[in-house]
């Protein structure tokens, strides 16, 4: 086999680190196989035929990535974020319009912009709920015992306030949830109309 197309084979194993060791040579020995029965010569004739070892990696990855029971990580936003993050680049360095790339980065960027504000006002909301709390409780138990009633109307408040706002993390936390794999299956939807598709050709 030629050097250029050991170096190929050896960068892309590297880039595959990530994967467990037995699928890894398992991929390796398929690539391997390839190459030597396609005689190829040089690298420029292994990267025309399976893109670059980046490329080629990264779309290896995102489909390992599927390959992933998803009811074992529906409630596992990391590998959703991972799958996410894999899909994304793999768009990025495969050979479609310049135009779809543009359009990705600006999806990527909005959806982001909007997830970071839902954040930013869950946090500022769960911040004033506690606060909010914190002062009915204490109002509460400083008069529980020189104005009983309307003690008691301030550490209901503040079990109300409490309820509620314990409702609105677990809400918001779903939301999340859902959000991030909707955003997975759209990703996952994009690999296979624009990568594989073209990987195909």
């Amino acid at each position: 086999m030629n050097n250029e197309v050991k170096q190929y084979l050896n960068e892309l194993q590297h880039r595959l680190r990530r994967l467990p060791a037995e699928e890894r040579d398992e991929v390796m020995e398929y690539h391997t196989e390839y190459c030597e029965d396609a005689g190829f010569t040089d690298r420029q004739a292994v990267e025309k035929a399976l893109g670059s070892p980046r490329a080629l990696s990264l779309q290896i990855l995102a489909e390992h990535s599927f390959d992933e029971k998803p009811q074992e990580h529906w409630w596992h936003p990391e590998t959703n974020i991972k799958t996410i993050w894999l899909v994304v680049l793999a768009l990025l360095a495969s050979p479609v319009t310049f135009f779809i790339e543009i359009f990705l980065l600006a999806g990527l960027i909005a959806v982001l912009a909007v997830i970071f504000s839902l954040v930013v006002t869950a946090i500022a909301l769960i911040g004033s709920a506690i606060m909010a709390t914190g002062t009915f409780f204490y109002v509460g138990l400083a008069l529980l015992f020189t104005k009983l009633s309307v003690g008691l109307f301030y550490l209901g408040l503040g079990f109300a306030l409490l309820g509620l706002g314990l409702l609105i993390i677990t809400v918001g936390t779903w939301f999340c949830l859902v959000l991030i794999r909707l955003i997975t299956r759209g990703c996952q939807w994009l690999y296979h109309h624009f990568v594989k598709r073209e990987g195909a050709k």
